[in-house]
């Protein structure tokens, strides 16, 4: 990464787990890299909801739970949502 788009990720990995915690009312976003499989970076945010007992790495297993049961997920209105009150909060200069 250049210095811009270096920029450009903090900014967007220091402000979006805040609009998470805002618009889902979670207690905790956790934030994963994972970079075996691809040559370029993949960030996962996990929010964990307020009252669940998973903390730390113990709640990646809900990525697994998610996949098996679909009702832990959001619908895809709410995810788009989501996308849509982070593209305001961001601005435009953020896709």
């Amino acid at each position: 990464m250049n210095e811009v788009e270096s920029a450009e990720l903090g900014k967007i990995l220091y402000e979006v787990p805040k609009i998470i915690r805002d618009e889902l009312q979670t207690e905790q976003v956790y934030g994963v890299c994972f970079t075996e499989k691809v040559r370029h970076l993949h960030f996962h945010l996990v929010p964990r909801g307020v009252g669940e007992k998973k903390q730390g790495t113990d709640l990646l297993n809900l990525i697994e739970e998610v996949r098996t049961h679909a009702k832990r997920a959001l619908r895809t209105k709410d995810v788009l949502g989501l996308v849509n009150t982070m593209k305001q909060r961001l601005g435009e200069g953020i896709a």
